[in-house]
């Protein structure tokens, strides 16, 4: 099989200027060609040699392929995707998730390594119809700068697994304002332990009224959730000693 792998006269540049190497040498419209014309197995090399080389035009001829009959090329071309993909590709990758042309896990892989600039159709995502790509949205932006109001509605999402992800992408997050930790505070009173066992992560450093949540929480009838809340109270006095040892 003739692979679209090209063979360099010289040595490839490092990470971030591949691309610029592989499109001055000429192969990335090479393998493009290869990518929309070629046999299965040459479309899935050809993926991921453009994904090896961050070829972002690359991305609307990946998404294409996102409906090739072969599943092995759908597959190859949501990872590349990640590496290729902007914006554009957040709403085909969920798609093909949802119709079942991809795993949902190869959907989840490629949202966590697209750029920045594909972080608001993400948050757009959190209300979606499906609740599992609510869930993997909510997720991804625990990763990701800004779009706490996003975070802050999943929290009242009717699907639990919702809820869990977001608590969990709030703990994520560095630092939380007075809304988010409001927001958090007042899941305590969540139906489902899974989510009150993952707010305690996230209160100890809620200061003062997070621990006086924590308390309540140890209370629990849950002894999932009374446990989480001890393990998270015992962390946050630990870390109060260390603080006032450092002075």
């Amino acid at each position: 099989m003739d692979a679209p792998v090209p063979r360099p006269s010289h040595p490839i540049p490092k990470r971030g200027s591949r691309d610029a190497w592989f499109e001055r040498e000429g192969h990335a419209e090479r393998v493009l060609s290869v990518l929309r014309t070629g046999t299965p197995d040459q479309r899935e090399i050809a993926a991921t040699t453009l994904a090896a080389f961050e070829v972002s035009r690359a991305e609307p001829a990946l998404i294409a392929c996102l409906e090739y009959p072969a599943h092995t090329v759908r597959e190859a071309c949501a990872r590349a995707l990640g590496r290729c993909g902007g914006e554009r590709a957040v709403e085909p990758l969920i798609d093909a998730g949802m119709a079942q042309r991809i795993a949902i896990a190869s959907v989840r892989d490629a949202l966590s390594t697209l750029p920045e600039s594909a972080t608001k159709p993400i948050a757009a995502a959190t209300r979606h119809d499906a609740g599992i790509v609510r869930a993997l949205a909510a997720r991804e932006l625990g990763n990701r700068r800004g779009h706490d109001s996003a975070l802050i509605a999943a929290l009242a999402d009717p699907e639990t697994q919702v809820r869990v992800q977001a608590v969990l992408a709030l703990a994520e997050r560095s630092s939380t304002d007075d809304i988010a930790r409001e927001a958090l505070m007042t899941r305590t009173h969540d139906p489902e332990p899974s989510v009150r066992a993952a707010l305690c992560s996230v209160l100890r450093s809620c200061g003062t009224d997070g621990a006086q949540c924590l308390r309540q929480l140890s209370r629990d009838s849950d002894e999932w959730v009374a446990r989480s809340a001890e393990v998270a109270l015992s962390c946050s006095v630990a870390t109060s000693r260390r603080a006032l040892n450092s002075y």
